[in-house]
C-alpha cells in the first residue's frame, strides 16, 4: 500500500477500480467529470479488466451499469444531480427490482449552486426513491464509502447511491492506495420473469420486500450515526450534521474554542437513518441543531418540531453552508454575544519550506479539524483528516488568489503558461487557514495567503473591475484568445493549461 494526494473525484475513481468494478458508465457534468477520468488512468495504470465509457446521456449510463448488475457483476455510473434527473426512469425501477452485483450510483450535488441548473438535493431524491444513501464529509471518507456502498448493495441486493457534493469532488487529500480485487466473476443472468419483467401485480410483493430491506438497513450498525461526546459545557445540547457540512461546523467550533463542549452526531447514512436515533435525540437533548445541505431530509425523518434547523428558518432554506454562515448560525444555537466569541489565535508558520512542501499545502484538502484518519462506524472519537500545518476552508477563488498567478499582459509567446481564459469550470484551491505574521506577505508559490481564505469571496472577487477569471470587465464574457497578448483580464485558477503558443484546440 502506498499514500497518494488525490482530488475528491479521483479518490473515488480509485476506489471503483479497488473494489474490482467490471462496468463503469458516466455521462460529463461538473463537479463529477474527473470521476470516470480516474477510473479510466486507475484502470490502465493497476491493469484492472474495466469496461469504462462515456455514455450518449445518464439514462444510457444508468441501464448500461444496471444490466451488468444483473448478471453478477460489480458496476458503478456517476454523473451530477441534474442528471439523476434524466435517469430517473431507471433509477425508481431498479429500486423495485433490486440487483445481483455491487451498483453503485454517484449522484455529485452542486449547492450553491456553482456550475448547476438547480441545487437539489440527491439525498432527497433517494429517499423518493427509496434507495439507501451515503453522505461523505472528505474524499478519504468517500473513498472508504465506495467499499462500504458496494458490500451493502450485494448484501441488501439494492442500489446504493453516493452523493459527494462539490467541495468534495474538488477537494485534495492524502489517502491510502491498495491492490484491486479481482474482478473476474463469472457473468450468469437466472431468469426471473416475476422480478426482471415485474407486472403491477408482482410489483407490489416487490414494494413489500423494498421495505423490508430498508428497515433492515436502518438497524445496520455500520449506518449508526458517529457520537463525538463532549464535556457537558453546552448541556442537553448536540449538533447533528451530514457531509461537508458537518466538517465545516467542525472547523468553526474549532475557531470559536468550543471543541469538545457539546455533543456531535455525524450521519453517515442520511436515508435510511439508524432505527432509534430520533427517539435517542427527544430523550437525551432539550435542544438539537441539524446541518444538512442543501433539502431538510435528516430533518423530515426525526419528526420532531423542535429540531432547529432549514424547517425553523435558524439554518437558510438555500444556498451553501459556508463557514462564514455557520459561525453566524452556531453563535445564535449556542447564544454567543458577537462580542465575547473567542477566536482562535493566529498560528506561527514556518519560516522556510520545500518547494514539494508548499506545493502539497497547496493542493491538500481543507481540515474539518475532527474528522476521522479511516473511515470507521464504531469509531466515536475523530481525529484530524487533513495533514498538520495544512487545514484550511474550501474557498473559491477567483483569479487574484492563484499561487504565482500574472497578469495576462505579462504573458508573451513562448513565455509563461496561460491558465483557463474561460469564466467556469473552476478549481477549488485551498490554502493554509490562518492569518500571515508580522511582516508575512503572499509571495512566490507555496508562501503564505494575504487574506484569511475561510472567508467568503473577497469585494474584489465581486466588483465590476473583476467579474471572474478571464471575463471582460464589468461582463461575464470569456475573453478571446486573440486579446490574451493584448492584456485583457487575468490568469485565474486552472483546468486546462496550455503548454505552447498558440494554444492548441482542447481536446
Amino acid at each position: 500500500m502506498s499514500r497518494r494526494v488525490l482530488m475528491g473525484n479521483e479518490a473515488i475513481g480509485r476506489a471503483i477500480v479497488e473494489c474490482g468494478c467490471a462496468v463503469a458508465t458516466a455521462y460529463p457534468g461538473t463537479p463529477a467529470s474527473e470521476i470516470q477520468e480516474a477510473v479510466m488512468a486507475f484502470a490502465r495504470e493497476t491493469g484492472s479488466p474495466i469496461h469504462a465509457e462515456w455514455s450518449v446521456n445518464e439514462k444510457v449510463a444508468y441501464e448500461v451499469a444496471l444490466a451488468a448488475s444483473y448478471t453478477g457483476k460489480r458496476a458503478a455510473v456517476s454523473m451530477k444531480q441534474v442528471g439523476l434527473n434524466a435517469a430517473a426512469d431507471p433509477f425508481m425501477r431498479s429500486a423495485y427490482l433490486g440487483v445481483k452485483g455491487g451498483f453503485l450510483v454517484v449522484s455529485a450535488d452542486d449547492p450553491g449552486p456553482h456550475s448547476s441548473q438547480t441545487e437539489q438535493d440527491s439525498r432527497f431524491f433517494a429517499m423518493f426513491a427509496k434507495v439507501p444513501v451515503l453522505d461523505p464529509s472528505s474524499p478519504r471518507e468517500a473513498k472508504a464509502m465506495v467499499r462500504l456502498a458496494f458490500a451493502l448493495s450485494e448484501e441488501y441486493e439494492i442500489p446504493v447511491v453516493l452523493r459527494p457534493t462539490t467541495r468534495i469532488c474538488h477537494a485534495r487529500q492524502a489517502v491510502t492506495l491498495e491492490a484491486p480485487d479481482d474482478a473476474a466473476r463469472a457473468a450468469r443472468f437466472d431468469k426471473d420473469p416475476q422480478r426482471w419483467a415485474a407486472t403491477p401485480r408482482a410489483v407490489l410483493t416487490l414494494h413489500r420486500g423494498l421495505t423490508e430491506k430498508l428497515l433492515r438497513l436502518a438497524a445496520d450498525a455500520r449506518l449508526a450515526p458517529i457520537r463525538t461526546p463532549g464535556d457537558g459545557t453546552f448541556r442537553r445540547t448536540c449538533l447533528v450534521g451530514s457531509g461537508v457540512a458537518f466538517a465545516h461546523a467542525q472547523d468553526v467550533l474549532d475557531e470559536l474554542g468550543l471543541v469538545g463542549k457539546l455533543d456531535l452526531y455525524q450521519v453517515t447514512a442520511p436515508f435510511p437513518l439508524a432505527a432509534g436515533f430520533g427517539r435517542c435525540l427527544t430523550a437525551d437533548y432539550d435542544r438539537v441543531l441539524v446541518i444538512e445541505e442543501t433539502y431538510p431530509v435528516i430533518e423530515l425523518q426525526l419528526q420532531d418540531r423542535s429540531v432547529e434547523g432549514r424547517q425553523s428558518r435558524l439554518v437558510p432554506s438555500e444556498g451553501e453552508l459556508t463557514p462564514e454562515l455557520l459561525r453566524g448560525i452556531l453563535a445564535t444555537f449556542l447564544g454567543l454575544p458577537p462580542a465575547a466569541t473567542p477566536a482562535r489565535p493566529p498560528q506561527p508558520g514556518p519560516a522556510r519550506r520545500s518547494a514539494r512542501a508548499a506545493a502539497t499545502a497547496r493542493h491538500s484538502l481543507p481540515s474539518a479539524r475532527r474528522s476521522r484518519e479511516g473511515y470507521s462506524p464504531a469509531t466515536s472519537a475523530a481525529t484530524r483528516w487533513g495533514e498538520s500545518g495544512r487545514s484550511g476552508h474550501l474557498p473559491l477563488h477567483g483569479g487574484r488568489h492563484q499561487p504565482g498567478g500574472r497578469l495576462l499582459s505579462r504573458l508573451r509567446p513562448g513565455r509563461g503558461r496561460l491558465s483557463h481564459h474561460r469564466g467556469h469550470h473552476r478549481r477549488l484551491h485551498v490554502f493554509p487557514l490562518r492569518h500571515p505574521g508580522p511582516g508575512e506577505r503572499r509571495g512566490a508559490a507555496g508562501a503564505l495567503h494575504p487574506r484569511h481564505p475561510g472567508q467568503r469571496h473577497h469585494g474584489h472577487d465581486r466588483s465590476p473591475a473583476h467579474s471572474g477569471p478571464g471575463c471582460r470587465r464589468g461582463t461575464g464574457a470569456p475573453v478571446p484568445l486573440r486579446d490574451v497578448v493584448r492584456g485583457a483580464g487575468r490568469v485565474s485558477c486552472a483546468r486546462w493549461i496550455p503548454t505552447t503558443w498558440p494554444p492548441s484546440p482542447r481536446p
